[in-house]
């Protein structure tokens, strides 16, 4: 679900402005209810990966690192090995008002290379593997502390397994 507020156009415009001085990557500005796409090209300087790529990601995986897995997976330079990702995928600015307070505004929105929506969603790994910490606990309630370390170390053990397990594949190809 997508909730956006009607603002006055001198807003608009020095929030739009703001994120151009701030170099700010995004793909897309939401304001006044409709998107409107930045221009954010490449200088033609970027150097195409041509080695296998794999990214470990869960859901600790958020916002920038984020962003940058779904667009290596977008790009099919990598493959996402582990859980679904936080789903960080917008930005937003803080305005001061009378009384000390202030208003958070989400002005700005992260979309991967192929216009996939990350915020609230994540991504989903190629090759899952393990689950949630979160779950893991929840499962293992009642369990002491070690028992429960222990079971994430092999959890994350097996996720690094894999992703060199299909590290190795994509060498072989």
């Amino acid at each position: 679900m997508r909730t956006t507020i009607d603002i006055p156009d001198a807003m608009y415009r020095r929030l739009k402005a703001r994120a151009a001085a701030e170099g700010r990557p995004a793909k897309a500005l939401i304001l006044r209810g409709v998107e409107e796409v930045l221009a954010t090209r490449s200088s033609g300087r970027a150097r195409k990966i041509t080695m296998p790529v794999v990214v470990l990601v869960n859901e600790f995986t958020a916002s920038a690192s984020e962003i940058v897995s779904g667009a290596l997976e977008d790009n099919g330079v990598a493959t996402l090995v582990g859980v679904k990702t936080f789903g960080k995928g917008v930005i937003q600015t803080i305005f001061d008002l009378p009384m000390d307070s202030g208003a958070a505004i989400t002005t700005a929105k992260y979309l991967t290379p192929n216009g996939r929506d990350i915020h609230g969603r994540g991504l989903t790994p190629q090759v899952g593997v393990g689950e949630t910490e979160e779950v893991l606990r929840e499962r293992l309630r009642g369990k002491s502390d070690d028992e429960v370390d222990q079971a994430l170390e092999r959890m994350r053990a097996e996720q690094l397994r894999r992703a060199i397990e299909v590290l190795k594949q994509k060498m072989t190809r």
